[in-house]
């Protein structure tokens, strides 16, 4: 039980993290052209990926289905593919409206939105930036649903990482930073 569903579970919160730390690390204080090419590498790294293989997931559903193997109509969680409409296709493949076609990486999309989205926190001065992840993370504590696209996690360990990022490489913060990052994972 510790092995799968305690340790096995900081993978995904550990991955935001990361990539808030790596992202806010290499853009916080920049200019608008700083952060634009961050944006750029992640689009190569991780948007274009993300896309390719939602398109061959939905590639196998949709062969799968015309095979006779898959199900379609109410007994598949992807409807029937041939009835789908290009908007409907769209929202499929990339999951804006329910998770996308290749389920296991709601958590890629649910970042790619987190780096687009991340521009004003570049500009945030450091105490700011704490008052922001204090209440982000009071919600995610609360189980307050702002948003189900991105996650409530998603947004809280970015920003938590982003927050690291900003600290520096010997992650110094203050007293509030550090009562977050405890309470955050000790929420795990």
């Amino acid at each position: 039980y510790l092995i799968s569903q305690v340790i096995a579970r900081l993978s995904v919160p550990a991955f935001f993290v990361f990539a808030g730390f790596f992202l806010l690390r290499a853009t916080h204080g920049a200019d608008v052209s700083g952060w634009l090419g961050q944006v750029k590498k992640r689009i190569r790294t991780l948007l274009i990926p993300f896309l390719l293989w939602g398109l061959l997931v939905l590639a196998a559903f949709y062969a799968g289905q015309e095979l006779g193997f898959i199900p379609t109509g109410s007994d598949s969680r992807v409807g029937h593919i041939d009835a789908l409409s290009a908007l409907e296709t769209l929202d499929l493949l990339v999951g804006a409206t329910r998770y996308p076609v290749a389920y296991q990486f709601w958590f890629m999309r649910d970042l790619i939105i987190c780096v687009a989205l991340s521009l004003p926190l570049i500009f945030l001065p450091p105490a700011a930036f704490a008052s922001l992840l204090a209440v982000i993370g009071g919600a995610w504590l609360a189980g307050i649903q702002v948003t189900e696209i991105p996650s409530m996690s998603a947004i809280c360990f970015f920003c938590l990482g982003g927050y690291i990022g900003i600290g520096g490489s010997k992650l110094r913060f203050d007293a509030g930073g550090k009562a977050i990052v405890v309470a955050c994972f000790i929420a795990m």
